[in-house]
């Protein structure tokens, strides 16, 4: 049977790719092992290159750099748990610690008691807000730790607590809680601001 000049070829090559890719496996399976040490590589008379820890006559030296990556440490902090100071910051923590994180409050006509806690205490020039919804609450006393939010509506909702600088600067952050208010009776249901009937679609601002 007679075979073309240029299949033959074609095997030879197709012998030597695989050959190479054979010892590539081999170099990346035993780059760990020898990254200290080098290995040598060598081409045969068929065009074919290989690699071994040992050096053969014609080889050369081929010095491996492998390079490691380190993950950062997984954050320990979970479901309401205080956030990590800034450095160099006074405070230690400031926490919402009622309602507690997924608090359910129920039957309360719509009013919810907030309780915070700055550790140490707030200094006189800076100012404690409170949030409601990612929303300022207005009539919340600066720097008062106890509230009583009014006419909150079922659902859920979230609150956050922050302590600014006299200079503007946002110093920390509490964790944010989420918390949820319930309404078994239909008798006085809860009026808050999602329940009241709308008064119309607001103006676009000019």
């Amino acid at each position: 049977m007679h075979i073309a000049p240029h299949i033959v070829g074609s095997k030879a090559r197709m012998r030597r790719l695989a050959g190479a890719l054979a010892c590539g496996a081999l170099l990346l399976a035993a780059a760990a092992g020898l990254a200290g040490e080098g290995i040598w590589k060598w081409t045969d008379a068929a065009g074919v290159v290989h690699y071994a820890d040992t050096p053969v006559p014609g080889a050369k030296r081929v010095d491996l750099n492998i390079q490691t990556y380190s993950p950062p440490a997984a954050s320990t902090s979970g479901t309401g748990a205080s956030p990590p100071p800034p450095a160099g910051s006074y405070y230690k923590s400031v926490e919402i610690w009622k309602p507690a994180p997924e608090e359910n409050v129920v039957n309360a006509g719509g009013q919810v008691s907030v309780r915070i806690r700055v550790e140490p205490q707030l200094r006189r020039d800076d100012t404690l807000t409170l949030y409601l919804d990612g929303i300022r609450v207005d009539g919340f006393p600066e720097n008062s730790q106890d509230y009583e939010l009014p006419n909150i509506a079922r659902g859920s909702h979230t609150l956050v607590a922050t302590i600014t600088g006299n200079n503007g600067q946002r110093l920390m952050d509490s964790s944010t809680v989420t918390f949820y208010v319930r309404q078994t009776s239909v008798a006085q249901p809860p009026v808050g601001p999602t329940l009241k009937p709308s008064q119309g679609r607001p103006r676009k601002a000019a």
